[in-house]
C-alpha cells in the first residue's frame, strides 16, 4: 500500500477508518491506544497546536479477538504495534492512565489517545534525536501540566537501572523540568 504522510487529525482518522473497515470485514474487534507521531498529531491538534508530519501509526494493543489477523492488517496499513520499544512509561500506565476515546463512527475498533504527559514521557525517556527535536521544537511541554509531568519523570526515573544515562532526552531538558 502506498502510504501518505499524516499531518492532521483528519489524516489519522482516515487511516484509522481503513483499519476499521478491514477489521469489520474480517470480524476483528480491537481496542488500542494511539501513540507516536499520530498520537501527538491528535493530542496537539485538539489543543490548537500543530505537530510534525508522520508516516506511520504506532499503537499499543489493549485487546483483540484475532491478533494474528489484526497484525496482517497492521502491516498493510503501516501501523506498528509498540511492544518492548517504549520502556517508560510502562505499558500498564497507558492501559490504566487517563486517556481520551476518539469519537468516530468506527464499528470494529475503539481508539484512545493517552494524556499529553504520557506522550511527553515517551519522548523524554527516549534516546532518539527525533524525539528530542520534537520536545524542543514543538509545544508538547507547554501543553503538559508540568507538576504532573515532573512527578511522572521522578517516578519513572526510579525504575531505571541507569537514571543518569546522559543519552536520555530528559537530561537535555533539565532546566525545563525543574521546579
Amino acid at each position: 500500500m502506498n502510504v501518505d504522510f499524516m499531518t492532521t487529525i483528519e489524516d489519522v482518522l482516515a487511516r484509522l477508518d481503513r483499519l476499521d473497515i478491514l477489521c469489520k470485514l474480517q470480524g476483528i474487534e480491537v481496542n488500542l491506544i494511539l501513540l507516536g507521531g499520530a498520537g501527538m498529531i491528535v493530542a496537539m491538534e485538539m489543543s490548537g497546536r500543530d505537530f510534525r508530519p508522520t508516516i506511520d501509526i504506532d499503537v499499543q494493543l489493549l485487546s483483540s479477538n484475532n491478533k494474528t489477523g489484526l497484525l496482517e492488517i497492521f502491516e498493510e496499513l503501516s501501523i506498528d504495534e509498540i511492544t518492548g520499544i517504549v520502556d517508560f512509561p510502562p505499558p500498564e500506565d497507558f492501559k490504566t492512565g487517563d486517556k481520551m476515546k476518539i469519537e468516530s463512527d468506527f464499528q470494529a475498533i475503539t481508539v484512545y489517545v493517552p494524556e499529553i504527559e504520557l506522550l511527553a514521557c515517551t519522548k523524554l525517556f527516549s534516546k532518539r534525536q527525533k524525539d528530542l527535536t520534537d520536545l524542543e521544537m514543538s509545544s508538547i511541554l507547554e501543553l503538559c501540566d508540568l507538576k504532573k509531568l515532573r512527578r511522572m519523570v521522578k517516578e519513572y526515573k526510579s525504575y531505571l537501572i541507569n537514571p543518569d544515562d546522559p543519552n536520555l532526552n530528559l537530561h537535555h531538558l533539565k532546566e525545563r523540568l525543574v521546579d
